[in-house]
């Protein structure tokens, strides 16, 4: 019984996983094909694509729940990571959708290093403040992590949304409801 609801449990992680890590493209999507008149004909390879990162990401996870016995060494490693992966993701999207608006293509993988030493400027062209840019981005990762550790370990008091005073808790939170 013990193996079986690991099992389930495992697969419920990967599902939400699966859901979290689809929210992302299926929005940018949205956007790229309604507000861009983009081809329809982009969106089933661009969801298979995206696939491959979210496959490497259950793989990683699989192992490390194989390999690490501690839930919370597994948490430490796999929040984080998804995190990253989901924040590189977005990073990527909004990169896509400002060269749509700024030059009506999307950026290549090769000037992305040009213009992020330009992002600055970038940023303050557009009105908003670099470092508000970064300490929201900052956040919203943190709130990724928080919202992971919540998931994984609902059973404790800190997990309730009334004990949970921060400003992060209360933003992953929100995040989470609204993403899972």
């Amino acid at each position: 019984m013990h193996a079986g609801s690991n099992a389930i449990q495992m697969a419920r992680r990967v599902a939400l996983d699966a859901l979290l890590w689809y929210c992302v493209p299926a929005v940018f999507m949205v956007v790229y094909l309604r507000r861009f008149s983009m081809p329809a004909a982009a969106l089933v390879p661009h969801l298979l694509i995206v696939a491959i990162p979210l496959a490497a990401l259950v793989l990683v996870r699989l192992t490390v729940a194989r390999v690490v016995p501690s839930s919370t060494v597994r948490t430490a490693i796999g929040a984080p990571l998804l995190a990253a992966m989901l924040s590189v993701m977005l990073l990527y999207y909004t990169l896509v959708i400002a060269g749509l608006k700024s030059w009506g293509g999307v950026i290549a993988w090769n000037v992305i290093p040009s213009y992020a030493q330009q992002a600055p400027a970038y940023l303050a062209n557009l009105g908003f403040a670099p470092l508000l840019v970064a300490a929201a981005a900052a956040l919203a990762f943190a709130a990724l992590i928080d919202r992971h550790v919540a998931q994984a370990f609902p059973e404790t008091p800190m997990n309730s949304l009334e004990s949970r005073t921060s400003a992060l808790a209360t933003f992953g939170h929100c995040v989470g409801y609204t993403l899972s």
